[in-house]
């Protein structure tokens, strides 16, 4: 039997005001001429995907039909359409040196603006870093900051490696109280450590706040899940992803300015996936100044240039030491499973995945809830999934339920919210309720609570003329179904 997954596309601007625009769709899809995506979460440029259950061999190699309109249909294979080929859909690189990977961050670039909102002050900034009502003046000292300010100025004179040593005494010294070793934060200078290996790439910023050792003690070299915060050194201004003095834009435009907002954007993708937060926090330090970012799925909100001697950049670090984790960004529908549930979820899942084709070499479990009076899973392989920094962020799971002990198929993705914009459960209930066959049957789903974005609000002031005029506002939104699928390319008839 073939199960027609239909699900919105990141692209497909049209919302679907009428329950009567979905059957032809999904019949659209099932039409010998038209094609469907393998997979959730990979961008087609139609609004349907589809998927279905079997046993089937290797995915064949796409081909590109000829440009005449009498190309055999029977010849094309599932990605035959042309798709939009950007660099968040293929393997992100950090590095700074690499001529690969500085084209690849200049490009990831180009594709990321209009997302940015900014510059805004440190004062609008510090509203989305809530100060709680326990949480107490920071000890500004004006006279200590000014001294360091000038030290980090003259080491960035030199080069950013002089930079290092200033700065990290400027922060233990004006920070300690709530970043060192026994505090609940703390800060590590990282520069040349490689953190984690993304998808081929090396992430490696230049200092980090984290939780607890960021030196595991199995061999491994770093625990990444500590990490909550990353801080780039840059030397010079020129170096800087974004510029204050233009009416048009926030981001810079010169090779040097759009490969460090590359490299920004890939950190933030790496961070996000691989802790899957709702928020991320960053911070770019230039010579003397530095920006505050924050990013979520609809954008990002940066601001101007702060001097190192301002108050203001002390206190940002000051109430984020003081957040709850959910504050910091972290996604609280996703905990460590305990070793029963391990245990219980191993060998159905990996049977699954292999049954299916869902292939990798992860070793970990998560478990995911979708809170009260619901479902909770363990999952292990992403099955598909983005590296985009902005847009629905779909991943794919096979899923454990711990309640029935049945392997599902688990979508977490991030919906638009908007008038006529249907959730696709609701999506699933018109299909069925006319009857549709071959869709695949919805267990659960749920609006994750707290997790919607908000850089779709900002003010009109605070944008460039050139930032995308309706930045979406999303929720993150989970949902379940019975059938875990195969791609379709890998479906094979009986």
């Amino acid at each position: 039997m073939l199960v027609f997954f239909l699900l919105q596309d990141d692209h497909y601007e049209k919302p679907y005001s009428d329950p009567s625009e979905i059957l032809p769709l999904l019949y659209g899809a099932m039409s010998p001429s038209s094609t469907a995506a393998p997979a959730v979460g990979i961008t087609p440029p139609s609004p349907t995907r589809t998927s279905s259950p079997s046993s089937g061999s290797k995915r064949p190699a796409p081909t590109t039909p000829p440009k005449s309109s009498a190309t055999n249909a029977a010849s094309l294979q599932v990605q035959d359409t042309p798709l939009v080929i950007k660099e968040s859909g293929k393997t992100p690189h950090t590095s700074m040196t690499d001529p690969k990977a500085l084209l690849r961050n200049i490009k990831l670039a180009q594709e990321s603006k209009g997302h940015f909102v900014g510059p805004v002050t440190a004062d609008d900034f510090l509203l989305y870093v809530p100060k709680g009502d326990k949480v107490g003046e920071y000890p500004f000292d004006e006279v200590k900051a000014k001294m360091y300010e000038k030290w980090i100025r003259d080491a960035a004179k030199k080069n950013e490696n002089a930079m290092y040593d200033p700065f990290m005494k400027m922060m233990e010294d004006m920070l300690g109280s709530v970043l060192s070793p026994g505090k609940k934060l703390q800060i590590t200078k990282t520069a040349s450590n490689v953190l984690a290996n993304f998808f081929g790439s090396d992430v490696k910023p230049d200092f980090v706040i984290h939780k607890g050792d960021l030196k595991k003690k199995d061999g491994e070299k770093f625990d990444f899940s500590s990490i909550e915060l990353m801080i780039e050194i840059k030397p010079e201004k020129g170096l800087d992803a974004f510029v204050d003095d233009n009416n048009e834009h926030i981001e810079g435009t010169t090779e040097q300015a759009e490969a460090s907002l590359g490299q920004l954007a890939t950190y933030e993708t790496c961070h996000a996936s691989m802790q899957t937060r709702h928020v991320v926090f960053q911070v770019l330090v230039v010579g003397d100044y530095a920006r505050l970012l924050r990013w979520d799925r609809s954008g990002t909100i940066v601001t101007r240039k702060i001097p190192l001697s301002d108050k203001n950049f002390f206190e940002f670090f000051w109430r984020f030491c003081h957040l709850e984790a959910s504050e910091r960004g972290w996604d609280k529908t996703i905990t460590k499973p305990s070793e029963d549930e391990v245990e219980k979820a191993k060998a159905k899942l990996e049977a699954a995945e292999k049954e299916v084709g869902i292939e990798g070499e992860a070793d970990f479990y998560s478990k995911m809830s979708l809170g009260k009076g619901k479902g909770s899973y363990i999952v292990h392989r992403i099955f598909s999934g983005t590296h985009s920094p902005f847009g629905r962020g779909t991943r794919g799971y096979a899923a454990y339920n711990l309640t029935t002990e049945e392997v599902v198929f688990l979508k977490s993705t991030w919906r638009v919210v908007g008038e006529g914009r249907m959730p696709e459960h609701e999506i699933y209930d018109v299909l069925h309720a006319n009857d549709v066959k071959h869709i695949p049957t919805v267990v659960e789903y749920a609006d994750v609570t707290g997790q919607v974005t908000k850089t779709q609000d900002a003010p009109d002031d605070w944008r460039r003329k050139k930032v995308k005029k309706t930045l979406r506002k999303f929720q993150h939104y989970i949902i379940v179904f019975a059938e875990l699928c195969r791609k379709l390319e890998n479906f094979q008839s009986r």
